[in-house]
């Protein structure tokens, strides 16, 4: 970020705890001496692009979440308000997946990266249709950022790297928001989908997702033994086919010119749900303007793309007329790439700003964490977009509580330190949720017999 973009950040969150401040309670054991004490800029936004995730414990296995547990999740809510689009083709879509591939793009902020709330939805809808592959990853960790905890995807060369967040670019960014460029022309990657989290994912087909020059394929490891392939290139994408599926796989590659990697697909040659998650620390809808997201997208097929942002934007400095024009950009790329694609908004779940509060004789301060009001204005304004662009919302705000619900998803240890993130058992939350509420739309019928 640049210093005047910084400055200007930091100038606004302070106004926005001006909001915040106006509604605490006053006179309070006389512990407030103004409504002049500020946000935390600098914690609020190191935690919102350099996110502190609890570690996980060690996973084996899916299992759904007692929602019951947390009385204030409104299940009444939890549905997806299609305001008047036609999700006929995605039903049928999903009605076909034993014979067809489904593929759906779930784009967004943090929420995303962490791929926590994201993996639960994913597993969910790939246990009613099956498994079409584990899908999108991108280079975070090569690129210096978090990783999803379910892939691990390394290398032993140099590269040249930039995040969406962090400018200046070192290379032209991709419409995954991270970009890795090969010091070399010969370059090596290493995918391995068995982490101390997941299960191994198996996968036979890998699309490398690159820009600039072609990438073309020397050789291929595996733990096992040799492997047999093919493959293809064209414009943007190498298509590696491999003649079994393995759970992990070395690359080495060679690009013969200067070539900058988006990611890769990993696929399994099955039928099913394809759930590819794209995310980035801090990002909001504007975020991704620029990046051709919906010519890219476009190469995964997808038959649905969801939009989950607002949550920076509530920490931003725009104003709503701009973050309306931001959400209509986003809106009409995926339109023009992918048209035959299905549209859907999420609204930001409430969080916490945290607030630097000072005794009224003295100097000492201590933080209290308030809830940040432009939250519920990002989520008003996507219903209303969506409402009046006849486009899908899946209102996640009021679903979760709604107005001062984060307290409660505080004590029940769903939220993470920074009162932004959730932990991993919040994010299990959010993903169930979710993907039930998808699975009501599509309204499952019988699946059709292979060959129908």
């Amino acid at each position: 970020m640049s210093i005047t973009r910084y400055i200007t950040a930091t100038l606004f969150a302070c106004a926005v705890s001006l909001s915040a401040l106006a509604q605490l309670p006053q006179n309070t054991s006389g512990l407030y001496a103004s409504q002049a004490d500020s946000l935390d800029v600098a914690g609020q936004l190191s935690v919102r692009v350099n996110p502190d995730l609890d570690i996980p414990v060690a996973e084996s296995a899916f299992g759904r979440t007692d929602i019951s547990a947390y009385p204030w999740i409104d299940l009444s809510a939890n549905r997806i308000e299609l305001n008047g689009a036609d999700w006929s083709p995605l039903q049928q879509a999903f009605d076909r997946a034993a014979i067809r591939r489904v593929g759906i793009v779930h784009i967004g902020d943090s929420h995303i990266q962490a791929d926590g709330a994201t993996e639960v939805t994913r597993k969910l809808l790939q246990a009613s249709y099956g498994n079409g592959g584990r899908g999108f990853i991108a280079p975070l960790k090569l690129a210096s950022t978090n990783e999803p905890l379910n892939y691990k995807l390394t290398s032993t060369s140099k590269f040249t790297s930039a995040r969406l967040l962090k400018r200046p670019w070192a290379v032209e960014m991709q419409f995954s928001g991270v970009a890795v460029s090969p010091v070399s022309e010969r370059f090596d990657l290493t995918v391995d989908t068995e982490t101390l989290r997941s299960l191994p994912d198996p996968f036979n087909v890998v699309r490398l997702f690159t820009d600039g020059a072609p990438v073309a394929v020397d050789s291929i490891k595996v733990s096992d033994g040799d492997i047999g392939f093919g493959c293809s290139v064209s414009d943007g994408l190498t298509e590696i086919r491999l003649d079994r599926s393995v759970p992990s796989i070395t690359l080495y590659l060679r690009s013969e010119a200067k070539t900058i990697i988006a990611g890769l697909e990993l696929l399994n040659g099955n039928r099913g749900v394809v759930y590819n998650a794209i995310g980035n620390n801090g990002a909001g809808f504007g975020s991704y303007s620029g990046l051709r997201l919906g010519e890219k997208i476009a190469m995964m097929n997808p038959s649905l793309v969801v939009l989950s942002m607002g949550t920076n934007e509530a920490f931003g400095t725009a104003l709503p007329e701009r973050v309306v024009e931001t959400i209509d950009h986003m809106v009409g790329e995926i339109r023009s790439g992918c048209p035959e694609a299905q549209i859907l908004l999420v609204t930001p779940q409430e969080c916490h700003s945290k607030v630097l509060l000072k005794r009224r004789n003295g100097r000492k301060r201590r933080a209290r964490f308030v809830v940040n009001p432009r939250v519920r204005l990002m989520r008003d304004l996507i219903v209303d977009y969506g409402r009046t662009h006849g486009i899908a919302v899946y209102d996640y705000y009021a679903v979760a509580g709604g107005q001062n619900s984060t307290d409660r998803w505080v004590e029940a240890g769903l939220f993470g330190r920074d009162h932004i993130h959730l932990s991993w058992a919040g994010y299990a939350v959010m993903g169930q949720l979710l993907g039930d509420a998808i699975a009501g739309a599509i309204k499952p019928h019988d699946h059709l017999p292979d060959g129908e």
